[in-house]
């Protein structure tokens, strides 16, 4: 039996007093695909930014493994599991594939700035685990031939290829794919 790993349940959200959702249900099952349609202006990306913590609800609740993540903020629902693929493509122009993928990584990080500044063990460690994660990845949705290119210089479906490679690098168990 499937079990909810994300709920919201009466979320609403406005903007300057236009209702851009209202009173949102939804349950989203682990291991499911689920899908949010509707057309232009139905509120899709405003439910995803809620979900993702740049905007917070006004009213209602999003759970979130059985956790109140209403007020989170965006780097902490990231660390958690969640990520979002944007509907317009946002990728770094001065990076390669592989370095989108490994800097998707760092929420994972254990080790702290000091780790990182004297170059503990701990941080060493860490880095070889990203290297391999971002090898898998780049393996896993096909991007490997091109981990040394600059992302933005790949065809528009590499490109979104890019942005799911770097959902992956955070470690989601929950991927918001935005159109």
């Amino acid at each position: 039996m499937q079990s909810n790993i994300l709920a919201l349940s009466g979320v609403s959200f406005s903007y300057n007093g236009v209702k851009a959702v209202s009173n949102l249900s939804m349950n989203v099952k682990k291991g499911s695909i689920t899908s949010l349609i509707g057309p232009n202006g139905a509120g899709k990306t405003t439910t995803f930014k809620l979900i993702c913590g740049e905007i917070h609800p006004q009213e209602g609740n999003i759970i979130y493994k059985w956790k109140k993540i209403n007020k989170f903020f965006p780097h902490q629902i990231a660390a958690m599991g969640i990520a979002w693929t944007f509907q317009n493509i946002r990728l770094f122009p001065s990076l390669t594939v592989r370095e989108h993928i490994n800097l998707s990584q760092y929420t994972r990080y254990k080790a702290s700035l000091l780790d990182a500044i004297i170059g503990t063990p701990l941080i060493k460690q860490e880095k070889i685990i990203l290297a391999r994660r971002t090898e898998e990845i780049m393996k896993r949705v096909r991007l490997e031939e091109y981990a040394d290119e600059l992302a933005v210089n790949l065809p528009y479906g590499l490109q979104r290829r890019v942005e799911f490679a770097r959902a992956l690098g955070v470690g989601a168990t929950i991927i918001l794919l935005d159109e």
